[in-house]
């Protein structure tokens, strides 16, 4: 399990935030500044968790940066007509290697640690959009300020909300 506080913004009520610190392709951190994340003074954006989203939508300043380092694997990359938003897809084949990507969450000290991470599985990181084809669940979100962490990526992981300590813990589940 992993904790991270919560926290509120009054621009979106409708929804709880957690802070992140970063994306990692392979290993390698992504150079998108904290800002980006909803970091800052104008604090108007960040990041929430929507089961009712599939998708991962990162803001286009970050996408910018993901599309260029997954650019950058070695993948059987395919394009498909008809699913815009999705981006980067493969023809499925036992021997493909998806790309590794790892979410870093700013931790507030719980437990004693600073960030902790979130390290998607395949079943995570990619859609099934027709028989034969899968497809990186994320694409580019509409909102600049708003990063939306979608189902897809949460696959088999209990989310508790704990409002009164105001921390989401997130259970890895054989789900």
């Amino acid at each position: 399990s992993i904790m991270v506080p919560l926290s509120e913004n009054n621009r979106y009520p409708y929804y709880y935030f957690v802070q992140f610190v970063g994306i990692s392709i392979n290993g390698f951190m992504l150079d998108i500044q904290s800002r980006v994340w909803g970091y800052g003074l104008n604090y108007d954006g960040g990041i929430v968790i929507d089961m009712g989203t599939v998708l991962t939508y990162l803001p286009g300043e970050a996408y910018s940066v993901f599309r260029s380092e997954i650019l950058k694997t070695n993948g059987n990359l395919t394009k498909k007509s008809g699913f815009e938003e999705l981006e980067f897809c493969y023809k499925e084949d036992p021997t493909n290697v998806y790309p590794t990507i790892e979410f870093f969450f700013q931790n507030g000290d719980i437990a004693g640690l600073n960030f902790v991470s979130f390290k998607l599985d395949n079943n995570q990181l990619l859609l099934q959009v027709e028989e034969g084809t899968v497809c990186l669940s994320f694409a580019e979100g509409k909102d600049s300020a708003l990063t939306v962490i979608g189902s897809n990526n949460l696959q088999g992981t209990l989310l508790t909300y704990d409002l009164v300590n105001e921390i989401l813990v997130f259970t890895y589940n054989k789900c």
